[in-house]
C-alpha cells in the first residue's frame, strides 16, 4: 500500500482543495496540510502551490502524481491477484507420501479437490524415506514420523493401525487348518515380511483389546520390502505374514482375502503428519489441501 502521505497528496491533487481533500478521506483540514508539508519536506520540493484562492500543483507535483497512480495502479492489481488467489487456489501442488498411503489415501482426496478447484495442478511423488521428504520442490510431505528440521512446519493430521495377518491360501500351504484361531507359536515360524530398513529379527508389542495385557515376541524376517503397496501384493498372493496398515487390508478382511492373526491383541497407532517449508505464510493452494488431507486416515 502507499503511504498515507502520498495517498492524502493524490487526494489533494484530484479535488483542488484541502477542505474537499479532507471531507473525502474523513480527515480535519490541519491533518490534510500537514501530511502535504511533511511529504514535502521529506522530497524537498514543492508539490502544490496554495493561494487564497485556489491551489496549483507544479510540475514536480504533476510528475510526482502521474508516477504515483502508476504506482497506485500496481498496488491495487496486486491485490486484486492476491484476492484470487485466495477465493481461487491454483498453479502446482506437489505432494509427497509414502506408498499405500498416497495412492489410498491421499490421491483420491486431492483427485476431488482438484474436480472442485480446476485452477489446482497437482502432482503426486511416491517418497518412503522421511529425511529426504521435502526435496524436490515438495509443498506438502506426508510422513509417519515428525520430522525434526526447524525450516519445516509439521502437525500431526491422522492416525492408522497395522495389522498383523495372512492369505488363507497360505494357511493351508502349512497345512494348518483352523483359519480363526491360529497360535502364535504356530506362525511364528511362518515366512515374514518386514520393511528393508528394518533388522531380520522384527519384534512386535501388542496389547489385548479388552484388557490391555501386553503381548511381546519377535519373528525372524525372510521377505523384506520398501513399499507397502509391494507388501500388500505379496501377502495376498501367499507369500507369508505381515503388519499392514488397516486402510490397506480393511476390504480384505471382510471379504476374507486375508485373515487377521491375534484377533484379540492390536499393535498401537502409528501417526501420521503432513510438513510444509512455508512457515507461517502458506499459499492458498496448500493451505487448501492441508485443511483437505486433515484425518486422512
Amino acid at each position: 500500500m502507499l503511504d498515507k502521505r502520498v495517498l492524502t497528496f493524490i487526494k489533494i491533487y484530484e479535488c483542488g482543495s484541502l477542505t474537499a481533500a479532507a471531507t473525502s478521506l474523513r480527515l480535519s483540514v490541519s491533518v490534510v496540510g500537514n501530511h502535504l508539508q511533511h511529504l514535502e519536506n521529506e522530497l524537498g520540493v514543492k508539490l502544490i502551490l496554495r493561494t487564497t484562492r485556489k491551489l496549483m500543483p507544479t510540475s514536480a507535483g504533476d510528475s510526482f502524481y502521474q508516477a504515483c497512480k502508476r504506482l497506485e495502479k500496481e498496488a491495487s492489481h496486486a491485490i486484486e491477484e492476491l484476492s484470487k488467489e485466495t477465493i481461487e487456489p491454483s498453479g502446482r501442488i506437489t505432494i509427497s507420501a509414502p506408498s499405500g498411503i498416497l495412492e489410498q489415501a491421499v490421491t483420491p482426496i486431492i483427485s476431488n479437490l482438484a474436480e472442485k478447484h480446476p485452477k489446482l495442478k497437482p502432482a503426486f511423488i511416491t517418497q518412503d524415506n522421511s529425511s529426504k521428504a521435502l526435496q524436490d520442490d515438495v509443498d506438502i510431505a506426508i510422513s509417519v514420523c515428525e520430522l525434526k528440521d526447524s525450516d519445516l512446519k509439521s502437525f500431526r493430521i491422522g492416525s492408522f493401525r497395522r495389522i498383523l495377518c495372512v492369505s488363507p491360501n497360505y494357511i493351508k500351504s502349512r497345512k494348518h487348518g483352523d483359519m480363526d484361531n491360529i497360535p502364535l507359536e504356530v506362525f511364528r515360524n511362518w515366512d515374514h515380511l518386514a520393511p528393508t530398513w528394518k533388522d531380520p529379527v522384527f519384534n512386535y508389542n501388542m496389547t489385548h483389546v479388552k484388557t490391555g495385557e501386553p503381548l511381546q515376541f519377535s519373528i525372524e524376517s525372510t521377505r523384506f520390502t520398501n513399499s507397502t503397496l509391494s507388501a500388500h501384493a505379496l501377502i495376498l498372493n501367499n507369500g507369508g505374514i505381515a503388519a499392514l496398515p488397516d486402510y490397506v487390508v480393511k476390504n480384505d478382511l471382510k471379504t476374507g482375502k486375508l485373515v487377521r492373526l491375534l484377533p484379540d491383541y492390536q499393535l498401537a497407532k502409528t501417526p501420521v503428519y503432513a510438513c510444509h517449508p512455508y512457515g507461517n505464510q502458506i499459499p492458498a493452494r496448500v493451505r487448501l489441501c492441508l485443511v483437505a488431507l486433515t484425518g486422512l486416515v
